[in-house]
């Protein structure tokens, strides 16, 4: 059996780069925001259980990805690069049950993980991220992402996401999914578009949103007084692939 809905996979907290590293490239302009409000107060998803009669699906980490693109802005923006940050470690459970609005999803993304501006990955993503990032402002900038400013990895070694929805329907016709986000010590909640396909064994869900820092409870990078920044428009891409579980 095939059928399509929307859900989200909203690991997509963890956004940002630092710009301050990079070497000048080319001028390219960030994606508008959405103006939707995505955000609400968390719902404390995180004390929900999964159903008994619900059919467990297992995330695979290799066939699993979450991409991020970060733009740079400013008026020295010509000083910065825009960024690809993306991981292949993500791990966790889809429980889908009959009753739908009981269906739940736990997810765990290790911060240490989340790799920036690998060659192959920049190439993928066109003529923006076409100039190439050298080892030094790589790192540079992945040690500033990860510092107690932004991610605080020292102290909060992962990403945890508990994801559930009300809309009846979601199996059917486009819908929204509310997941709870830890991430660097502070717990959010996010909703969100994805589409989801369940064939078989096997369930995928893949999508792409763009989304403003204020909207994910995080402030834009900015140095020089403002004069190179982190652009408010992230694209945040991903794919969920995950394989039923014997009962």
């Amino acid at each position: 059996m095939k059928y399509s809905a929307r859900l989200w996979q909203p690991l997509t907290l963890i956004c940002f780069a630092l710009l301050g590293a990079c070497t000048p490239v080319t001028q390219s302009t960030a994606p508008a925001a959405q103006t939707q409000d995505m955000v609400t107060p968390a719902e404390n998803l995180r004390d929900r259980q999964p159903p008994t009669d619900a059919q467990r699906f297992s995330i695979v980490a290799a066939n699993s990805e979450l991409r991020v693109l970060a733009f740079r802005d400013g008026p020295m923006a010509r000083f910065g690069h825009n960024h690809v940050i993306r991981s292949g470690a993500l791990s966790g459970s889809v429980w889908v049950a009959p009753n739908v609005t009981d269906s739940l999803v736990r997810m765990v993304l290790p911060v240490d993980s989340l790799m920036v501006d690998e060659e192959a990955f920049r190439a993928e993503e066109g003529e923006e991220f076409s100039a190439p990032v050298d080892d030094k402002a790589r790192a540079g900038t992945r040690k500033n992402m990860l510092s107690d400013k932004l991610l605080n990895a020292a102290e909060h070694a992962f990403v945890r996401a508990t994801c559930a929805t009300s809309d009846a329907l979601i199996l059917t016709r486009p819908g929204t999914i509310a997941c709870d986000i830890m991430i660097a010590g502070n717990t959010i909640t996010v909703i969100m578009p994805l589409t989801l396909s369940i064939d078989g064994t096997q369930l995928e869900a893949i999508g792409e949103a763009t989304v403003r820092h204020e909207q994910l409870g995080l402030t834009p990078f900015s140095a020089a007084g403002g004069a190179i920044s982190v652009a408010d428009g992230l694209t945040l891409r991903y794919k969920i692939l995950a394989q039923r579980l014997s009962n």
